[in-house]
């Protein structure tokens, strides 16, 4: 049976150049992409935080504030890594809306799909997409009763 060989990795310079380029930032994601919700060991989840982050600011001369949790999961050693090592933020991977109450270390995403036109995009992200979804909604619901129709 054939070993199938790794993709190749980005080198470097070629993160610096697109970092550059205006297009593309960084933020961090851990060392070696552990599943921080199953790590037991706070050094070690600290370590890979932590880790992550000194390596990509030495490469990119200057301070990153970003974590993303690999896999999305999160784990009580994990959370404690990524508010110990000074992140402003981290994202996950549940779904849903951001407000201002959100917990700047457990944000939210929202999937995203290509063939959406952008302004839907921009009115489900700002969460006025749902405010209409819901209001349509109320609306079809009084009309219903008004008219005496079965829900």
């Amino acid at each position: 049976m054939l070993k199938e060989e790794p993709a190749p990795l980005l080198t470097w310079a070629q993160v610096r150049e697109m970092q550059e380029s205006g297009w593309v930032s960084y933020g961090v994601y851990t060392v070696h992409h552990p599943d921080l919700g199953t790590l037991v060991d706070p050094t070690e989840a600290q370590r890979e935080v932590g880790e992550c982050r000194t390596a990509l600011e030495q490469q990119l001369g200057y301070p990153v504030h970003i974590f993303a949790y690999p896999f999305g999961r999160i784990g009580d050693n994990g959370l404690c890594a990524v508010k110990q090592a000074g992140y402003d933020w981290a994202v996950t991977i549940i779904p849903g809306v951001n407000t201002r109450r959100s917990d700047p270390y457990l944000l939210r995403r929202r999937n995203m799909d290509n063939n959406k036109h952008w302004l839907v995009v921009a009115a489900e992200t700002t969460g006025v997409w749902g405010f209409f979804s819901r209001l349509r909604s109320d609306a079809r619901l009084l009309i219903r009763k008004c008219l005496c129709l079965p829900s």
